[in-house]
């Protein structure tokens, strides 16, 4: 009688080895340092040196590589931790965060908040996340500018209040102030117009139709 032969069996020995010395990894990994200041919350989180710093070394000695992949989208940033080691690789998922790529500032501070939490995530490590609302407030912000585009007169995070200021400050089309501010600003509210729904996307249409 002849042994049936698991043609997967060498790779599942490589994943249970893998997950064995990231088991052994965990052991110590205590939760990240909590070294950064939030000038928003008033208190400290965990940033990526210190995330970095806390497994790295724990996950190096047991042979285990950490990889961490990004992902173009339109929407924000991805991105992928990835565990290589003893013949196999397990992947922890993708993390999506959400950033305009017009505005760079904004754009970096998704993508490292997006590479923390990722590996945070992957590695099971702890922690109060202090910055996270302020982070993911900060990447979503509507603004709206002066007619040099450099100076944000106004921001928030509704798409009501964002309307509101559209109606207040761009009242009459026939104005030449209006129409230079509606120019500058029209990235933005077609940006604001793609969140907004029923009544409050009718409206934008209406806006962006009589400054066309």
């Amino acid at each position: 009688m002849t042994d049936h032969i698991d043609e997967n069996e060498p790779q599942l020995t490589h994943k249970y080895a893998l997950i064995e010395a990231l088991l052994e990894a965990q052991k110590n990994i205590d939760n990240a340092l909590k070294d950064s200041n939030n000038p928003f919350h008033k208190s400290t989180y965990a940033n990526l040196e210190s995330v970095l710093l806390t497994c790295k070394q724990a996950f190096n000695e047991q042979g285990v590589l950490i990889q961490q992949k990004s992902y173009p989208s339109d929407t924000g940033v991805i991105v992928e931790t990835v565990f290589y080691g003893h013949g196999a690789h397990l992947s922890a998922g993708k993390v999506h965060v959400p950033a305009k790529k017009d505005d760079p500032q904004a754009y970096g501070s998704a993508y490292t908040y997006a590479r923390r939490y990722s590996l945070s995530l992957a590695a099971g490590i702890g922690g109060k996340d202090d910055d996270g609302e302020g982070a993911m407030n900060a990447v979503r912000k509507y603004k709206f500018t002066d007619t040099t585009g450099k100076n944000i007169i106004y921001s928030t995070n509704s798409v009501k209040d964002y309307l509101k200021q559209c109606r207040d400050r761009l009242k009459d089309p026939d104005n030449v102030a209006h129409q230079s501010l509606y120019k500058t600003n029209k990235g933005n509210i077609e940006l604001v117009s793609l969140d907004a729904s029923g009544a409050d996307a009718e409206s934008f249409l209406k806006l962006q139709s009589l400054y066309k």
